[in-house]
């Protein structure tokens, strides 16, 4: 504890310490809001779950309904994954099959395509690049829209029409 004086008035400031066990990380309870241990075996476990919950839970649509379900803030699963790579498998894992799942329900038509499309990135890398080329493609095509339209004016220009 450090002692500080501010404005004529004493106030004691506690110096956060982290302590650290080994076999155990933690993570910030959104059931108790506080900090608790978890060891590294149930990290695992969690991964297994993780690769499961999607398919046992059919109406899991984001990442959040798993971790939310465990009690889990968003930035505590977040550091956990930065950390374990199993969650990050994982997580990548869960990511794939909700994103197929959605595209599946788009092509029976249970749910809307243009609505789905642009959010598949995030859930399957290979749609991010089908969307980066899309763009492109999209760029391109209006590029020439408008070249094709500039030739038209100076054509009309040419020919002795009035220039406005």
């Amino acid at each position: 504890m450090t002692k500080r004086k501010n404005d004529n008035l004493n106030i004691e400031e506690k110096e956060a310490t982290k302590i650290i066990i080994p076999g155990f990380d933690d993570y910030y309870c959104t059931f108790d809001f506080k900090m608790k241990p978890i060891p590294l075996s149930k990290i695992e476990e969690m991964a297994k779950e993780m690769r499961e919950f999607p398919k046992k839970n059919p109406k899991a649509k984001f990442l959040s309904d798993f971790y939310r379900s465990k009690g889990i803030s968003q930035k505590s699963f977040d550091q956990l994954s930065s950390k374990h790579e199993c969650l990050r498998e994982a997580r990548e894992l869960y990511l794939q099959h909700v994103g197929e799942r959605m595209q599946g329900n788009a092509v029976d038509g249970k749910a809307h395509w243009p609505a789905i499309k642009h959010s598949l990135w995030r859930y399957n890398k290979d749609f991010e690049d089908d969307d980066k080329h899309a763009a492109e493609m999209k760029s391109m095509v209006q590029d020439e829209v408008n070249k094709a339209i500039a030739t038209v004016f100076n054509i009309t220009n040419k020919n002795g029409s009035e220039e406005k």
